[in-house]
């Protein structure tokens, strides 16, 4: 070992190689010195959001999809009354009824009936009428860390 290594373990209380530490004597307590380096210090969790240590420089992301608009939704429930599987009018709000709808629309189509929106669906929802998006479908990609 090096003289620097030794004199590093001495300091912090590591017994040196080969010697044994002593066990307290049955019934008592070990010294607060001993006791406080044997339990870890508690950790503190800083206020408010917690962040992560590890850069994300150079990882790719996923693009999140974002909850369709009410003029969406009501451009959905127009193109499944149009298909015949939406029979009141058109709320702009995604509710059982629209549910029930899509679940009906998928499972004519040929589709998982899931009631909810989905690429597919929306595809087939085209051909009764519904307008393509103006936004651009979001890009999946994998996080990929860059070497």
């Amino acid at each position: 070992m090096s003289f620097c290594l030794v004199l590093a373990l001495l300091a912090s209380g590591v017994p040196a190689y080969g010697q044994a530490k002593q066990a307290p004597a049955a019934g008592k307590k070990p010294s607060s010195a001993a006791a406080a380096a044997k339990k870890p210090a508690a950790a503190k969790k800083p206020a408010g959001k917690a962040r992560s240590s590890k850069s994300s420089r150079g990882k790719k992301t996923i693009a999140r999809p974002t909850a369709p608009s009410a003029e969406r939704i009501r451009q959905v429930q127009t193109a499944l009354a149009a298909s015949g599987h939406y029979r009141q009018e058109p709320t702009g709000r995604l509710d059982a009824a629209t549910a029930a709808a899509l679940s009906s629309f998928q499972k004519a189509n040929g589709l998982e009936p899931s009631g909810k929106l989905n690429a597919w669906t929306l595809r087939k929802l085209e051909q009764f009428g519904l307008p393509r998006s103006s936004r651009p479908a979001p890009a999946i990609q994998a996080q990929i860390p860059s070497k």
